[in-house]
């Protein structure tokens, strides 16, 4: 008779701040997301970046610290984006 390995369960890696963006990124898509192994090798980058800013590691340990890193990504963001328009405004002239 062959005996099946149980395996062990997959502990949740991150902190609640973590868990906060890995359920809401998406609508929840990669929600799955439990380790930091898996978050690496999950290809988005961005996600990536968010979880890591609300890191314990980053002295991220509060609601508030959260919210004040995402608004200083939103504004990084809509700089750069905003960068982005006025070039395609102009006139490209080789």
């Amino acid at each position: 008779m062959s005996l099946a390995l149980a395996q062990k369960p997959v502990v949740d890696e991150f902190n609640s701040l973590q868990r906060v963006v890995l359920d809401t990124y998406e609508n929840g898509e990669l929600a799955h997301i439990k380790t930091v192994k898996e978050l690496n090798n999950c290809g988005d980058t961005l996600l990536r970046f968010l979880v890591n800013e609300c890191s314990t590691d980053a002295d991220c340990t509060d609601e508030g610290t959260a919210i004040h890193r995402m608004n200083k990504v939103i504004s990084q963001v809509k700089g750069i984006r905003n960068t982005f328009v006025i070039l395609q405004a102009k006139v490209y002239v080789p």
